[in-house]
């Protein structure tokens, strides 16, 4: 998705209470699930997460509020539990969404406000005598409606001995987890135009993390330092102080850079480099009719030297210590091939191999 892999904080708060409200439905025996039960049910504000607004604020109301908040595709989390009937003695028939994605009492309001035993269970009204517990008996045409369509939905449902159980249905599996509610909201998002940096293999992660953030602009350049607010009286490049420090400058049109890539290209047998911007550079070893594995090698060299050339820079602004571009092109042939001898998985690389850039 572009990024390094770690989620928005806010969400992974949202998968973690999500877990709290999982518990309550699958936890019945515990003590904290049958003291929140006594102290949220009832009143008329029926649900499968029950909540007493009368009582105002606390931890269990915030935990419900947010599960019934429009979150993945306008549709709450607490839309993606789903009860299994069993025995039908632990799910409850009105409550609880187990016939359909909502509870029954969402889907038939009206023969829902009929029903006098509002937080019965399935098998009250699967495998019990038969009976209705209504205000009133079904005669609007509405209810009548309802009625029908529910008696419909109801006659294919048989209670069992098997225990009642709850599933998860989001994310394409049964089986619940903070990570799965992770994956939903992830998955409702469109990433499409998020340009992804394919990582190089080879070359240690801070290389690999430097060049992700170059590519957004979030090194500290004087430019990038301006925009935070922190003021630099030297704005010029540390090479030709002839542009401004940036990235766009300093790695795709400062002279300096400019004759670093020239000798890489010759050395690496390349077309001569033609980058407009940082992403060119992150893309040129997808350019050309190269094996993969030379590819690969091409990818890490460029990683290789931006991240050399951002040292330079910094010992050329902070201490005054400039080097000749052959002086850091030779480190970089030279650090670059400890890299790639020692770092990816094919066996050992001949120093002359390198040099002339063959048998990768």
């Amino acid at each position: 998705m572009g990024g390094l892999g770690l989620h928005n904080l806010k969400e992974v708060n949202l998968a973690l209470l999500t877990k709290w409200g999982w518990r309550f439905k699958t936890e019945k025996d515990n003590l904290w699930v049958k003291v929140v039960g006594a102290i949220h049910s009832g009143g008329s504000a029926w649900d499968f997460l029950p909540i007493r607004k009368s009582l105002g604020g606390g931890v269990w109301r915030n935990i419900v509020s947010l599960l019934n908040k429009p979150i993945v595709d306008n549709t709450p989390i607490r839309n993606f539990f789903r009860g299994i009937v069993g025995s039908g003695e632990n799910i409850l028939f009105w409550l609880d969404p187990w016939l359909f994605d909502i509870p029954l009492k969402d889907k038939y309001p009206d023969l829902f406000r009929l029903e006098m035993v509002k937080n019965c269970s399935v098998s009250d009204r699967i495998s019990g005598d038969g009976l209705w517990l209504w205000k009133h008996d079904v005669d609007t045409d509405s209810e009548k409606k309802d009625w029908a369509d529910l008696s419909s939905a109801l006659g294919s449902v048989a209670c069992s001995s098997r225990p009642d159980r709850w599933a998860w249905v989001g994310a394409g599996s049964e089986s619940f987890s903070v990570a799965a509610v992770k994956k939903l909201i992830d998955g409702s998002k469109d990433f499409s135009s998020r340009y992804v940096m394919e990582w190089c293999s080879w070359v240690p992660i801070k290389c690999n993390i430097f060049m992700w953030r170059a590519e957004l602009d979030r090194i500290p350049t004087v430019e990038a330092l301006s925009r935070r607010g922190v003021s630099v009286e030297d704005h010029g490049c540390s090479f030709c102080d002839d542009g401004l420090d940036s990235v766009s400058h300093m790695f795709t049109a400062c002279p300096f850079a400019l004759q670093l890539w020239e000798k890489i290209s010759l050395w690496c047998r390349l077309n001569r480099f033609i980058i407009f911007s940082f992403r060119d550079l992150v893309e040129v070893h997808n350019h050309g009719s190269r094996l993969e594995s030379e590819k690969k090698a091409i990818q890490g060299v460029i990683f290789t030297a931006c991240w050399l050339l951002w040292k330079v820079r910094n010992d050329v602004r902070f201490s005054n210590k400039r080097r000749s571009v052959e002086d850091l092109f030779c480190e970089v042939r030279s650090v670059s091939f400890v890299w790639f001898k020692y770092r990816r998985k094919k066996g050992l690389l001949d120093w002359n191999d390198w040099f002339r850039f063959v048998n990768m």
